[in-house]
């Protein structure tokens, strides 16, 4: 069985799941009734039986789980129907409203692919509902349900931060993944749109950590999910196709400022996220590691979504980063070498931090390089 019609099989079984709710009946009754009695009394008719009435409702109701299925199982949406499917309240669009630019960019773009694959042990089920991958990395929204209702899986964004959980039954604990089978694969877990969704994200690094290796543009990823008082772990095996258009950018530039320097190796833009490698070389007295952000023409800094580095056996350090896309329309990418600020004697220093507890960087505005962006 290939795996579009694996995929197929899947909706449509979970389709075969959906209900309309137990109390539709009284709910339509309830809300439209004295819309009924006011039409009724106009045209001096009795009002209608409300069983019939009810009834039509939950054939309507029906009818619409059979289509919604259909629609799915057919293996096309369109970005159109995609949002449209995304307010039905059993088709969720976690990346739409999850706090990652790039996620959200994937929803609006119609990049997402809208899966199907779940477990279910000890009367939790575990779903993976969202794809996307840009060649670098694979994000995978997942949904917990306890025996039909939203379980605990992790900790949500609030107001911009991250509110803990207690690790009660069904939180999240442990993750294997693995591509093609291959385990050299390393994942983070982050926050959902609430405490019953999550969001892994696949970036696969080779063997030195210097630098991610390139991924194909097609594989199985292999999930084995682990939460906390349940016994057996739950599996997915999730095909995972690359479906954006990235810009590609090798200037082979760099800046030197007294002991600092760095070179410029690569430049990977895609709607989902910015991928730049680059070499550094440094000799700083008091031993801080040179660092990089990355700004649009407008001056906004991209947030940071992965930091890969190595100190090389010369002295000098490999960077591979990763953060949030920049806009469609940007002409120039500016590269922003900064130090982390510290107080105290070296043995004991601290990093400062601001008014709003993010660390303080010091700019070195003679290593700034403005790329364009052909």
């Amino acid at each position: 069985m290939s795996i579009e019609d694996q995929l197929r099989e899947r909706i449509q079984r979970a389709a075969g799941e959906m209900s309309c709710p137990d109390d539709l009946y009284e709910r339509v009754w309830k809300s439209n009734k004295r819309y009924i009695e006011a039409a009724s009394s106009k045209r001096s008719r009795t009002v209608p039986d409300r069983r019939n009435f009810a009834r039509r409702a939950v054939m309507a109701c029906a009818a619409a789980v059979v289509l919604t299925a259909g629609v799915l199982a057919s293996g096309f949406v369109s970005p159109a129907m995609a949002e449209a499917l995304s307010r039905i309240p059993w088709v969720r669009n976690i990346f739409k409203f999850a706090g990652d630019m790039g996620l959200q960019n994937a929803a609006q773009q119609g990049l997402v692919n809208e899966v199907h694959f779940s477990d279910s042990h000890d009367d939790f089920t575990l779903t993976a509902l969202q794809v996307v991958y840009d060649g670098t990395r694979a994000s995978i929204a997942l949904q917990l349900d306890k025996a039909g209702e939203p379980a605990a899986l992790y900790s949500y964004l609030e107001n911009g931060a991250l509110k803990q959980l207690p690790k009660s039954q069904g939180y999240f604990k442990r993750l294997k993944a693995r591509i093609d089978g291959a385990e050299a694969v390393t994942w983070d877990i982050g926050p959902g749109v609430d405490t019953s969704s999550a969001i892994i994200t696949i970036i696969a690094v080779s063997d030195d950590q210097t630098r991610r290796a390139v991924l194909p543009e097609q594989f199985d990823l292999s999930l084995e999910v682990t939460l906390t008082g349940v016994r057996e772990p739950f599996r997915f095996n999730i095909p995972i196709r690359k479906n954006t258009r990235n810009l590609l950018l090798s200037p082979d530039a760099g800046k030197s400022f007294g002991n600092l320097s760095w070179k410029l190796q690569k430049l990977e833009l895609s709607p989902i996220s910015t991928r730049m490698s680059l070499l550094s070389e440094y000799k700083a007295a008091d031993g801080r590691v040179l660092y990089f952000d990355l700004a649009d023409d407008q001056g906004n800094i991209a947030g940071w979504i992965d930091v890969a580095s190595e100190r090389l056996p010369d002295g000098s350090r490999q960077f591979d980063l990763l953060y949030e896309p920049l806009p469609p329309d940007v002409k120039n990418v500016v590269i922003k070498p900064f130090l982390y600020v510290y107080e105290g004697p070296p043995a004991n220093r601290v990093a400062k931090i601001d008014s709003q507890g993010r660390l303080i960087r010091e700019y070195i505005k003679e290593l700034e390089m403005t790329i364009p962006i052909f």
